[in-house]
């Protein structure tokens, strides 16, 4: 029983702190925390995400109608691959994790464990920013040539919405890049 309301105790001080509680609210909480917790985690944490889910969703379906208009079934399927691929570890990149493994340097008994931490953690970040890099280059040459206003309208709400402004400079470079070698092979 103490640790059933030990366990509770949480939940009824972040209802009180909450403001627009009463008191009966509050013990509520307290005694029946489990019902609680599944609707605070149901509610407040699955909210942010499903915004941006949305968001992305709409966002992926402008792309494909600006873009994928004439193309194959299949084309349009490698490039939802590739925008769930760049948009996932965009997304992954913005969190600021710690990381899992953590313990272990406590457990191995290693002699500076803040410092290996951190170390652990810049790593984790420059090896997600290599891949974040690689997804958003194969994103930006997925879309092609020629791209309309209205792509690049669309590509900018994206970069706005993940944070990544270099994805427009990315967008920029994968169309000079392509455009110079159609150029190329014009020429020669």
């Amino acid at each position: 029983m103490i640790i059933y309301l030990a366990c509770g105790a949480p939940f009824g001080v972040y209802r009180a702190s909450s403001g627009d509680s009463t008191w009966m609210r509050v013990v509520l909480s307290v005694l029946i925390w489990p019902v609680f917790a599944i609707r605070l985690a149901t509610s407040k944490g699955r909210q942010r995400a499903t915004n941006i889910q949305d968001l992305l969703l709409s966002t992926r379906k402008s792309i494909e109608t600006a873009a994928f208009v004439a193309s194959s079934p299949e084309a349009v399927f490698d490039f939802r691959e590739i925008f769930d691929r760049y948009t996932g570890l965009a997304l992954a990149a913005q969190e600021s994790a710690a990381p899992a493994v953590a313990g272990l340097f406590e457990l191995t008994g290693h002699p500076s464990r803040p410092l290996a931490e951190s170390c652990m953690v810049r790593s984790q970040k420059a090896r997600l920013g290599r891949h974040v890099n690689a997804a958003r280059a194969e994103f930006a040459s997925t879309l092609g040539p020629g791209r309309s206003d209205e792509l690049n309208c669309v590509v900018q709400i994206l970069a706005d919405l993940l944070d990544d402004p270099a994805l427009v400079l990315t967008f920029g470079t994968a169309e000079v890049a392509t455009n110079s070698g159609r150029r190329a092979a014009r020429v020669g």
